[in-house]
């Protein structure tokens, strides 16, 4: 039985959540060139992925994070402004690389949290999980099975713990990163990527790094 107009197809059994998106009233933003669009959710282990999903459930945050084990759905609605998203997705361990694929087939775009203190800090093994995550996205969107025009957009979490930079000094250092710019160069030689920070620390500062996301896919020459 097909989904009904406007709500998700939640389809993931991955290390992250694909979700579909529509419904959008437009008013000053036009999102409407998003409706219906799958956007595959991924991330590395307390990245923030399933902190991301109860926010877009119903707006709060859980309040234990614990790393994701098993599989766990998410369904809800949430109105940003001018953004109004339907969704469906499944949430799971941001371990199995393996399984990334499922999330990424048939993706219209692609958010992949990262985390801003261990780029910053120069975690090896962050390093390390990284490039892997990125080898992964990189040989998926090479392949005959990617759409084409896919955006991907690197929503770099957890800047609450960097409080020496203001956003736009953060975002500097950020793509100044090599970690970053190695991520630029395996990925945007195929898709368009673009980079944000912010915080999932509490509904406001989630609000704002969502809505700054969902801009970056709809603004023009990107």
């Amino acid at each position: 039985m097909p989904l009904p107009p406007l709500i998700i197809a939640g389809i993931v059994i991955a290390a992250t959540s694909s979700i579909v998106v529509g419904g959008y009233h437009v008013v000053k933003k036009n999102y409407s060139g998003l409706a219906n669009k799958k956007i595959a959710i991924l991330g590395l282990t307390q990245s923030g992925k399933t902190t991301l999903l109860s926010f877009l459930q119903n707006g709060s945050l859980p309040e234990k994070f614990d790393a994701t084990l098993d599989p766990k759905k998410f369904k809800g609605k949430i109105k940003i402004e001018d953004l109004n998203i339907n969704f469906e997705a499944i949430d799971v361990s941001g371990r199995q690389f393996s399984t990334w694929g499922h999330a990424l087939k048939d993706a219209d775009h692609i958010f992949l949290l990262v985390n801003s203190y261990e780029i910053i800090n120069r975690n090896k093994q962050y390093n390390d999980d990284i490039n892997n995550a990125i080898t992964t996205i990189s040989n998926y969107l090479e392949s005959e099975e990617a759409k084409n025009e896919v955006k991907v957009v690197l929503i770099s979490n957890f800047s609450d713990q960097l409080t020496e930079y203001d956003t736009g000094g953060l975002e500097d250092k950020l793509n100044k990163n090599l970690l970053v710019q190695r991520m630029y160069a395996e990925l945007a030689t195929t898709v368009k990527v673009r980079l944000v920070s912010g915080s999932l620390k509490n509904p406001e500062s989630a609000q704002k790094l969502v809505l700054r996301a969902f801009n970056e896919l709809i603004e023009q020459g990107n």
